[in-house]
Order: structure tokens, then C-alpha cells, then sequence
């Protein structure tokens, strides 16, 4: 199935295998069955146990089976290629199954390109020092849960809300501060304590509500970070 969870694209490899053979999400403990239908999720309410039933909240599965030990699949997840290993399957040899009929020997032989070597590699195996062997760095959370390159700037809908949101947040924080100024500007003949006051109050009030704004904005369109709830 494809690694990515239906409900906040997790990546389901680091999640787990549950008591009931279910594939739960590390992130949400959304389960999948292996046909890739959601069976379980944990924050739905009472009056609606049912929602993972929906058909949005199943996870893409690539159709796959079992021939000669090996693993097939078909690397589309279209329904319409569910039964595909029907009418398209592999050859099958069938004594490959039968592992008592038959016994083999592998044998490989490593052939040295002396010219090669001698001409290119210094009279020896030139990629003895260009590796080191070691794993390249793992990219940074941020890289790796990106919402705005992979998903906010290619989606209509979540780009409009996003540039909304962001113009109500500079909206607040012009009201903030012009609150700010007119309070302390304004004269006490010309505007009553209780008025300067209420001013004072809105333009704290905008500022928090725009605090509040830009983090649910880089949370919701930007990067939302979790903890791995199976360390």
C-alpha cells in the first residue's frame, strides 16, 4: 500500500503491526487492514464510530500475490486492476515449488579487468577510498513532512486559504497597532478612559489572535512535527 496515511500522510512505515494484524499509523493510531480499508479510528465520537467506513479514509493498495515464494505486485493502484493477477500473471515454474525435487549450486567468480584497473585505478581497485560506506545524513523533519512544497502550492483550495489567512493575520496586526496609537495619541477630552480602555483591549486582543494565527498557519500549511508514539 502506499506510505502514506488517508488522514495526515504519515509516512505508515514507522507505524506497526496491532494485536489484530492491522497496520496502525504512528501518528493518529489510525489502523488499515491489509486491503487497504480503515477499520479504527481512535478520535472518532460516540454518535460516529462509523466514519472510518468512508471511502476517504482508505489507504491506496497495490494489487499483489504470492507465486514461487516470490512477492508480485503491480505497481497501480486504480481498482479497476484489483483481480489483474487473474488475467496477467507471472511465468510459474512449478518446480520451484517443490524444494525436496531438486538441489543447486551457485558458484561466482569474480573476473579482474587488468588493463582497466592498471590504466584507470592505479594497478588496483579504484573505488577503494572514494566510499566510505556510510548511510547519507537522514533530511531534517521539516524536509521530510514539508506541507507547502508538496501539498499547499499545487492545491487550489488550501493555496487560497492559505494567502486568506495570511491577510487576516496583517489585518490584525494593523488593527493592533492603530489601536496602540490612537489610544495613546488621542487626548482625554476627546476620548473617555472606558474608550481608551477598550482600545487597549482590542489591540491586545488582535495581537494574540494573530500570534495564534501564525501558528496554526505553519502548522496547517507549512510543517505540523509529531512524536513517535512506539518509542
Amino acid at each position: 500500500m502506499d506510505d502514506a496515511c488517508s488522514h495526515r500522510l504519515a509516512p505508515l512505515s514507522q507505524g506497526r503491526i496491532d494485536q489484530w494484524g492491522r497496520l496502525q499509523c504512528v501518528y493518529h493510531g489510525w489502523c488499515f487492514s491489509g486491503s487497504g480499508d480503515c477499520k479504527f479510528i481512535p478520535q472518532a465520537p460516540r454518535d460516529k464510530l462509523h466514519v472510518h467506513t468512508s471511502k476517504r479514509a482508505c489507504v491506496a493498495v497495490y494489487p499483489s500475490f504470492v507465486q514461487n515464494d516470490i512477492l508480485w505486485f503491480w505497481p497501480n493502484t486504480d481498482p479497476l486492476y484489483k483481480d489483474i493477477h487473474l488475467s496477467k500473471t507471472p511465468p510459474y515454474i512449478p518446480p520451484l515449488d517443490d524444494l525436496t525435487s531438486y538441489a543447486k549450486t551457485t558458484l561466482v567468480r569474480d573476473i579482474p579487468y587488468g588493463r582497466w584497473l592498471t590504466k584507470y585505478g592505479g594497478a588496483q581497485v579504484d573505488w577503494g577510498t572514494k566510499f566510505t560506506g556510510d548511510l547519507q545524513p537522514t533530511p531534517a523533519r521539516e524536509q521530510l513532512l514539508d506541507r507547502y512544497w508538496t501539498h499547499t502550492i499545487n492545491c487550489s483550495s488550501c493555496s487560497r486559504a492559505y494567502k486568506s489567512l495570511n491577510v487576516l493575520e496583517i489585518i490584525m496586526q494593523i488593527i493592533s497597532v492603530a489601536s496602540i496609537g490612537i489610544a495613546a495619541a488621542a487626548k482625554e477630552s476627546v476620548m473617555s478612559i472606558a474608550a481608551r480602555y477598550s482600545l487597549v483591549f482590542l489591540a491586545l486582543l488582535c495581537f494574540m489572535a494573530s500570534r495564534w494565527l501564525s501558528k496554526f498557519i505553519y502548522k496547517s500549511f507549512h510543517f505540523h512535527d509529531y512524536d513517535h508514539a512506539f518509542c
